[in-house]
C-alpha cells in the first residue's frame, strides 16, 4: 500500500480510498504550522490518486479548523487560478443557498446599499465571462432577490431549482477549465439542505477536473458526503487534559496559575 510518512501524520492510498491519520503521541501535538505544512504535503500526495478530490476536516467547535483552512489557503491559494469560499452561518441555516448568495454578492461586489439597477448591472458583469451567462442571469437575479428581469414561460419551482443548481455547477466547471480551482466550504454543519445537495451534486463532476474541495464541519455531518469513495475525511479530536495543560504552559509560561484555574472549570 503506497504510504507517505510525515512528522505529524501518515497518509495511505488504497485504490479509491485515501486515509489520513494524525500522529498524536503523549507529547503535545496540537495544530501548528508544521502540521499545516504536512497537510499540504499530504494533499499533494493524494493528488496522485485521480479519484481523490475532496477533503473533509471535522471536529468540535474551537478546535482549530478555521486556522487550518487559513494556513492551507495561504500556502495553496496563490497557486490556484480561482479560490471560491462558501461560509455557513447559524443565522441562515434555513435560508436556501445562502452561502452561494453571499459568494456571488462578494464576487460581483454587490452591496446592500446598491440600487436594483446597480445590483443587476454588477451581476451581469460578473456573469459575462461565462458561456451560460444568458441563462444564468435571470436565475441568479431571482436567487439574489433582484427585480427587473421577467422570465419567459412559467417554470415550476422544482424545475427552476434544478436549472439554478445545474447553472452553478457549470460555472464552477468553467472556472476549472481556466486553471486549478480551490473550493472552500466552511462550517458545512450550518449549510441549508439545498446547499448541501448542491455540494453532493457537484463533487462527482470534479473527479477529472483541476479542482480541490476542502470542507470543514463539526463531528455530525451529512452521511451522503462521507460515504463517497473519493473523499478523505480528517477528524480532529479534542485535546486531552494533559495536552491542554501543556498548551497553556507553552503560551503563558511554566509559572502560570492558569493551569489549576482551568482545571477547576472542567
Amino acid at each position: 500500500m503506497p504510504t507517505l510518512e510525515l512528522e505529524t501524520m501518515r497518509c495511505e492510498l488504497d485504490g479509491h480510498l485515501a486515509r489520513l491519520r494524525f500522529n498524536r503521541p503523549e507529547a503535545l501535538n496540537a495544530a501548528n504550522w508544521a502540521w499545516v505544512q504536512d497537510l499540504v504535503s499530504a494533499t499533494d500526495y493524494l493528488a496522485q490518486s485521480a479519484e481523490t478530490r475532496v477533503v473533509i476536516v471535522s471536529g468540535e467547535g474551537g478546535i482549530g479548523k478555521t486556522k487550518l483552512v487559513q494556513g492551507f489557503e495561504a500556502l495553496f491559494g496563490a497557486e490556484a487560478h480561482a479560490s471560491l469560499r462558501f461560509n455557513g452561518s447559524p443565522f441562515h441555516r434555513n435560508t436556501m443557498l445562502h452561502p452561494v448568495i453571499e459568494n456571488i454578492q462578494f464576487a460581483a461586489r454587490i452591496l446592500s446599499t446598491d440600487s436594483d439597477d446597480e445590483k443587476l448591472s454588477k451581476l451581469r458583469a460578473f456573469l459575462g465571462p461565462f458561456t451560460n451567462a444568458k441563462d444564468m442571469l435571470p436565475l441568479a437575479a431571482r436567487l439574489l432577490s433582484i427585480p427587473g428581469l421577467q422570465g419567459g414561460r412559467h417554470i415550476g419551482p422544482q424545475r427552476l431549482l434544478q436549472q439554478t443548481l445545474d447553472g452553478l455547477i457549470e460555472i464552477v466547471l468553467q472556472y476549472a477549465s481556466r486553471g486549478p480551482t480551490l473550493l472552500v466550504f466552511e462550517d458545512v454543519h450550518w449549510f441549508d439542505p439545498t446547499t448541501t445537495s448542491l455540494i453532493e451534486r457537484l463533487i462527482p463532476f470534479v473527479g477529472n477536473q483541476p479542482v480541490f474541495v476542502l470542507l470543514t464541519t463539526r463531528s455530525s455531518f451529512t452521511p451522503q458526503l462521507q460515504e463517497k469513495h473519493y473523499l478523505t475525511q480528517i477528524a480532529l479530536p479534542r485535546l486531552r487534559s494533559s495536552e491542554a495543560d501543556d498548551l497553556i504552559r507553552a503560551v503563558a509560561g511554566e509559572d502560570t496559575d492558569l493551569v489549576p484555574a482551568v482545571g477547576k472549570l472542567r
